[in-house]
């Protein structure tokens, strides 16, 4: 198949060719990349299982005490075809390599906007043949799919977080504060869930405050002052959703960095 660019041939799909659910592995188009590899479909990716914690009863039923979400697995079926053992033995190569890397962003066609972190934990093919179909199974850890990251920027010491997509709790990534006066002790309120993240520090006007979950560091100026966190302060449960009150007591410019997680 060709598809013709300023008036140059190219033999890889565009995205309008690709199949629905074409997969991109840690930036690689495996249906563009892979001449021999078009995916058929994707099997698991709105599954999820929960394990339950229950204590058993001397009577009927249990009593519920504790639950979690295990790691997602994703099976990729693909349909494989190659002409001659040359080209079946140098696509293998190719995606093999590809495949190896442990831990990186999967996305879809079909939802390019929100991304899993996994690791292929099985490359399969039915026969070994030049045309055969096969599977790659993905194991994700984690399994939330991800969306890009996204900023709200406040210039008032109130405001809700205004996000449709954001349906379930979710850590923020960074909360930056720029004062615009001189202050004594920082406090960020979650009004809605009652959160708080708290530090008192003396501190001169401008310097960048930052709150870092992803480090679980709270820096002035770039310089660690996690030391001055009180130990009162909710920094490893401070979850954000759509419709949350923030509440700020230091006057300036807020930027909240989050990203959306979904299963």
């Amino acid at each position: 198949m060709y598809k013709f660019r300023d008036l140059k041939r190219v033999r890889a799909p565009s995205e309008g060719t690709r199949p629905i659910e074409a997969v991109c592995f840690n930036g690689h188009w495996l249906d563009d990349e892979i001449e021999a590899f078009e995916t058929l479909n994707v099997e698991g990716r709105n599954d999820f299982k929960r394990s339950i914690n229950a204590q058993e009863l001397s009577e009927d039923g249990s009593i519920y005490l504790s639950s979690r979400i295990p790691a997602k697995q994703l099976k990729i079926n693909f349909y494989w075809k190659t002409q001659n053992i040359e080209a079946y033995n140098a696509e293998l190569k190719k995606l093999k390599s590809i495949l190896y890397q442990p831990e990186v962003e999967i996305k879809f066609l079909d939802e390019k906007d929100f991304y899993h972190i996994g690791t292929v934990e099985e490359f399969a093919l039915e026969d070994p043949t030049l045309t055969t179909k096969g599977t790659i199974t993905i194991n994700c850890s984690n399994p939330y799919k991800f969306s890009d990251v996204k900023e709200i920027e406040s210039f008032d010491n109130q405001f809700t977080v205004n996000d449709n997509d954001l349906i379930y709790p979710n850590k923020p990534k960074k909360i930056t504060i720029i004062p615009n006066a001189d202050g004594s002790n920082v406090e960020i309120d979650n009004l809605t869930n009652g959160k708080k993240l708290m530090a008192t520090l003396a501190f001169s006007k401008s310097p960048k405050i930052v709150f870092d979950f992803d480090n679980l560091d709270f820096s002035v100026d770039n310089v660690s002052h996690l030391i001055d966190l009180d130990l009162a302060s909710n920094f490893d449960d401070f979850l954000i959703k759509n419709g949350d009150q923030i509440k700020i007591n230091t006057a300036g410019t807020c930027q909240l960095e989050y990203e959306v997680k979904q299963l």
